[in-house]
């Protein structure tokens, strides 16, 4: 997670949080109050795992912050509490017309067949060192008969970074990601 310097465009100081997605992301300046609607989660996908594995580590920044809009521009405000990372994987069906545009917010004619989800916290020091995490993804039964197209995979720094909350110096590194059948 870092701190962006926009002054000089008029927009302020913002937190954002390091993030790797499956999917793809759209920068719109006109969109900075609302950074998940720059973020495209899912590619094609039509398989149904059992789970994610990953190797991660993960190191939570000293000073919990948020940007907060002030009189036109953002300033950086000290939060209590300590940063968390996140790992997020959710299998999908799209049964609308033209690209999936989905941003982790309910979109009609996108079914969320399965899910799971790892949080990072950050008052946990053992989590500096490499370790094997297995995500179990929990499926909806009443959508058995339904398959999917989509899977969007989430890896964060900073679990409220899309609302501009994080600390500087979180990081999450990962490695050796696998999808289990």
């Amino acid at each position: 997670t870092g701190l962006q310097n926009l002054n000089s465009l008029g927009i302020g100081e913002l937190i954002t949080a390091g993030t790797i997605f499956t999917g793809k992301f759209k920068m719109k300046i006109s969109a900075l109050n609302n950074p998940p609607a720059m973020t495209h989660f899912g590619i094609p996908f039509t398989l149904k795992p059992i789970s994610i594995s990953v190797d991660a580590k993960y190191i939570a920044g000293s000073q919990l912050q948020q940007s907060v809009k002030e009189s036109g521009k953002y300033k950086l405000h000290n939060l209590t509490g300590t940063d968390s990372g996140r790992i997020w994987v959710k299998i999908l069906h799209w049964g609308g017309k033209g690209a999936l545009e989905y941003h982790e917010k309910p979109v009609p004619d996108l079914t969320i067949l399965g899910e799971g989800e790892l949080i990072f916290d950050g008052k946990n020091q053992t989590l500096k060192n490499w370790h094997t995490y297995t995500i179990p993804i929990e499926y909806n039964n009443a959508y058995n008969h339904i398959e999917p197209t989509h899977i969007a995979i989430v890896m964060t720094s900073s679990r409220k970074g899309d609302i501009f909350i994080g600390a500087v110096g979180s990081k999450l590194t990962a490695d050796n990601v696998v999808i289990n059948y």
